[in-house]
């Protein structure tokens, strides 16, 4: 009996990794929840943004983030009547409404531990009038008691690697050894942006489409703001303080580390801002041990700017989503953004660890679009030649032969080190497709017109492609999850060309022979 797969709550919070009680290098991380969650048909295809919170321990991250579950919560009951353009006018913090969502307490004991997400993803309409994802993140707080300092740099490295927005929670201001956390991200970053200039030259001067910033938002939230005299409340007088933080000269810092340091977070993320909340009140804070979480104790001038923070901060998610290699991911992506992620994590290098997992993870993006634009190429051109009369076997090998070099063409970044990715993908997209090939002009044509080509070579190719790849299958970086994506694509296209349905009876038999050798 197939075991049913686990069952994501929406309302309420799921542990997806955390670190191994025995050894604090080690993460611990559910592989099938991760892929049953992010791969599901409903979601599978759709873009996705991961808005994640990081920071010192008993700082309040959890507390703040449940202002963003109301909102999405809220959200999902009105979308249909609350476009994005009207989300700022969107009443949606009311005085009888109590605060809930991930745990949150007084005291110095930690709350959270490891990495925690609001259920299963939550979909929401984006401003190009499609649909998209929305992920929240609650990480364990760093540094305290518990934690080893290596235990709390992993968290925070496998929370900034997944997020498209990363919140990082700090008290009343952003000081020096603050900043320090966020330097193995901007020395990674460092590292990889020289690795591919040094690339760009060897390739004589040919520009080279990954080299890019790294990560991309960093929100840095300044709980319990008090100099709001310098620094206004809000958005604007939180980005110039965080602006005024990050300035390498005119700052009275003579440190060169120092000066690195914020010369290389400023170059490695996408956007860095700032916003400044004030406090929340003393009913929330002294006596927190016995608030119950009514909004109706928070106070008003809290209330108004943690809404602006969510709205805002959701308007740049919609805009924004997880992207690599600046192109969106979908979320059939996150199993292998979390497998890389989680290696990079472990290392012992983690700069090293960190470089090699953007860089697998970008370049098997870059197979990923390769593929299916070469794929969608081939299944339009095998589609006018099956419609019309075929005048010969040299016809189809040159359909094949293009849409081969249109794969090469768009992957000539990948790195020598990085080749054995390209291979699976083109075994799938081309093997999978010779099939495809004989499956059009059996249906399109009478089975006495049908090239003896395809009937005595294309199809035994396609069983030596589909042998190839069931023994590649457990070695290869992203066979699995190109297997899938490429399937789903390629049905995508199909239905979209008017095209036979994939999924024959003949072509189920025939992959199942095919897996099981």
């Amino acid at each position: 009996m197939k075991k049913e797969a686990n069952k994501v709550p929406f309302d309420g919070p799921i542990q997806i990794a955390k670190i191994d009680s025995e050894n604090s290098s080690k993460i611990i991380w559910d592989r099938e929840l991760i892929k049953n969650i992010f791969c599901a048909k409903e979601i599978a295809n759709l873009t996705v943004a991961i808005i994640s919170i990081a920071g010192a321990y008993r700082q309040g991250k959890s507390f703040l983030l449940n202002f963003f579950i109301m909102f999405l919560r809220a959200l999902k009951e009105n979308y249909i009547y609350v476009p994005s353009s009207e989300w700022k006018d969107f009443d949606w913090l009311y005085d009888d409404q109590v605060i809930k969502g991930f745990e949150y307490k007084a005291g110095t004991d930690r709350v959270t531990t490891g990495i925690w997400m609001w259920g299963e993803p939550i979909v929401v309409p984006a401003r190009n009038g499609k649909l998209m994802a929305i992920v929240l993140l609650d990480t364990q707080g760093a540094f305290d008691m518990v934690a080893t300092t290596n235990e709390s740099k992993n968290i925070f490295a496998l929370s900034t690697g997944l997020s498209s927005v990363q919140i990082y929670n700090v008290s009343k201001m952003f000081q020096e050894d603050q900043m320090q956390h966020l330097a193995l991200f901007a020395q990674c970053g460092q590292a990889i942006k020289q690795q591919e200039e040094n690339r760009v030259v060897k390739s004589k001067g040919r520009q080279s489409s990954i080299v890019k910033k790294k990560f991309q938002k960093l929100l840095i939230v300044i709980r319990d703001h008090q100099n709001d005299e310098q620094y206004s409340l809000g958005k604007t007088g939180g980005t110039m303080l965080i602006e005024d933080a990050l300035k390498e000269q005119n700052n009275g810092i003579s440190n060169p580390e120092a000066i690195l340091v914020r010369k290389y977070i400023k170059e490695n993320f996408e956007t860095i801002e700032g916003f400044n909340l004030p406090h929340p009140g003393f009913d929330v804070s002294i006596q927190t041990r016995r608030f119950d979480g009514a909004v109706s104790k928070i106070e008003k001038q809290f209330k108004e700017f943690a809404k602006k923070l969510v709205v805002d901060t959701m308007l740049f998610a919609m805009l924004e989503p997880k992207s690599v290699d600046g192109v969106p991911i979908t979320c059939d992506f996150m199993p292998l953004l979390f497998e890389q992620f989680v290696s990079g994590c472990e290392n012992q290098d983690k700069i090293r660890g960190f470089c090699d997992a953007l860089e697998n993870i970008e370049h098997s993006q870059i197979c990923t679009t390769a593929a299916t634009n070469s794929m969608e190429y081939y299944l339009k051109e095998m589609k006018l030649a099956c419609t019309n009369r075929i005048s010969s076997d040299e016809q189809l090998n040159d359909i094949s032969k293009k849409a081969m070099d249109k794969f090469l063409e768009e992957t000539q970044d990948v790195s020598e080190r990085n080749h054995h990715i390209r291979t699976p993908f083109l075994f799938l997209s081309f093997g999978i497709d010779a099939y495809d090939t004989f499956a059009l002009i059996r249906d399109f044509k009478k089975p006495s017109e049908m090239s003896e080509h395809l009937e005595k070579k294309v199809l035994p190719e396609f069983t030596k492609a589909r042998i190839h790849l069931s023994r590649e299958l457990n070695r290869k970086l992203g066979v699995t999850r190109a297997m899938e994506i490429i399937e789903r694509k390629r049905e995508d296209i199909s239905r979209r060309e008017s095209l036979p349905p994939p999924f024959t009876e003949d072509r189920i038999t025939l992959r199942t022979r095919c897996d099981s050798i």
